[in-house]
């Protein structure tokens, strides 16, 4: 019995493995939402990246169902808390509020996404 082998051939390659993302173990803790300031506070439970959670475009605000911009957010590092500022007269007693945040990033630069349900506006 014989056998054949193929030539061997030397070169390099290059192998990229990548894991699962590690996701921040920071939560949210309360919502709060203020018709006097206009605004939407955010409290979680840990530290976050103040660079990432001060840009707008990491959260989708919904009032009765309608898109609200956000037109700033604000980060307090000592209680953890997110301020978001809507236009003028966007709450109202009453008001069903949605809000969403995407992309932000906790203390250790893990990712962090949410939605609360529906907030009734007092």
């Amino acid at each position: 019995m014989t056998a054949n082998a193929l030539p061997l051939q030397s070169g390099s390659a290059t192998v990229t493995v990548t894991s699962p993302r590690r996701r921040a173990t920071v939560a949210l803790s309360t919502v709060t939402a203020n018709v006097a300031t206009g605004s939407v506070t955010l409290r979680f439970g840990g530290a976050l990246d103040a660079e990432s959670v001060r840009d707008v475009s990491h959260y989708a605000v919904q009032v009765n169902g309608h898109s609200v911009r956000v037109e700033s957010a604000g980060y307090n590092a000592a209680v953890y808390t997110v301020t978001l500022s809507l236009a003028e007269g966007a709450l109202q007693v009453g008001d069903q509020v949605i809000v969403q945040w995407s992309d932000l990033t906790d203390a250790q630069g893990l990712p962090l996404s949410g939605q609360i349900a529906p907030l009734a506006v007092r």
